[in-house]
């Protein structure tokens, strides 16, 4: 059936040529099962290898991340290689990301202004609040809010007080979404 989206951004607004570029890997593969994957070919640039070095310009790591991911053997499964055999990993400069997100859904679904400080758990979902004093009751919450997480640190809190965090989280085991690089 149909899913009702509400996307909550603490930016005021969506800015135009503000932002670097992000590395799309397994994400890529997840936007593509969204149905955002021609879109991805469209305006990302294919990361096909990564390379390291120190400043005496000695190698560090040079990977084929194409070839890596290609011969993983849940790759195809997982979507991180499309059906034509196109590894799903790019960079894609962070405003085109947005800006392309934000037409999957409809203008009224964009609530800008609106910064997560606390997320907890309530009968029938999530109650969501906000630095401006508002909440927001939801059936699910993805919490896609950087490296200083609120999403994650509620659950980091839920699962140090009572040893789970399961209000924040269905059965669903994780599955394969790309290569890590330790």
């Amino acid at each position: 059936g149909d899913v009702t989206v509400t996307v909550f951004d603490r930016a005021p607004e969506l800015k135009p040529q503000i932002g670097g570029g992000v590395q799309l890997n397994s994400g890529a593969a997840v936007l593509a099962r969204l149905g955002l994957g021609d879109e991805l070919r469209r305006v990302g640039q294919p990361v096909t290898r990564v390379r390291a070095r120190n400043a005496n310009r000695e190698s560090l790591l040079d990977l084929d991340l194409a070839d890596a991911i290609r011969s993983d053997p849940r790759a195809r499964a997982s979507g991180a290689v499309a059906a034509d055999g196109q590894v799903m990993a790019f960079t894609v400069m962070r405003d085109q990301l947005q800006s392309s997100l934000a037409a999957m859904v409809p203008d009224d679904s964009l609530c800008f202004g609106r910064q997560l400080v606390r997320a907890r758990p309530i009968a029938n979902g999530i109650e969501a609040e906000f630095a401006d004093g508002t909440c927001a009751q939801l059936d699910l919450l993805i919490g896609a809010d950087g490296i200083s997480s609120v999403v994650r640190e509620e659950i980091v809190n839920a699962a140090a007080a009572g040893g789970v965090a399961a209000p924040f989280f269905d059965a669903a085991a994780p599955g394969y979404t790309g290569i890590r690089i330790r």
